[in-house]
């Protein structure tokens, strides 16, 4: 998935912003770092950088995903990642690349979250919502 497609309103970004969504399109977290300039009560600040973060899966995940399919159990995985970094973590597990963000899982009843197939990638969802989902 492109850059562009993670943008909602392209004329509100700037270039550390897409920066960090192209990093979080490839996995990595990121975080844009700013001082303000002067006393700071002006509202002006000076961009310093993005500090970068790699956080993979273990090694052996993708291999437990897999024994866990062959046995029939279908793996579910929920994060508080953005759904960029889910995208692409679910990517490298084998889980597909659909993400169900946590806005829709409130609203599903349990039988329709054990039938569906697109479910187990959901980004950016509260703890309440996990504690619900499980």
């Amino acid at each position: 998935m492109p850059v562009y497609e993670l943008r909602t309103n392209a004329c509100c970004f700037t270039w550390p912003s897409l920066k960090v969504l192209e990093l979080a399109h490839r996995g990595i977290r990121s975080l844009a770092v700013s001082r303000a300039k002067g006393d700071g009560d002006d509202g002006v600040w000076e961009f310093l950088g993005i500090l970068t973060f790699l956080d993979p899966p273990r090694p052996d995940t993708k291999h437990t995903i897999d024994c866990a399919a062959d046995f029939g159990v279908s793996v579910k995985m929920i994060t508080g990642d953005h759904r960029a970094i889910a995208v692409e973590t679910c990517r490298v597990l084998g889980l597909g690349t659909t993400v169900l963000g946590a806005e829709k899982l409130p609203l599903m009843k349990a039988e329709d979250l054990e039938k569906c197939t697109t479910l187990g990638r959901a980004e950016q969802m509260l703890p309440a919502t996990s504690y619900n989902l499980i």
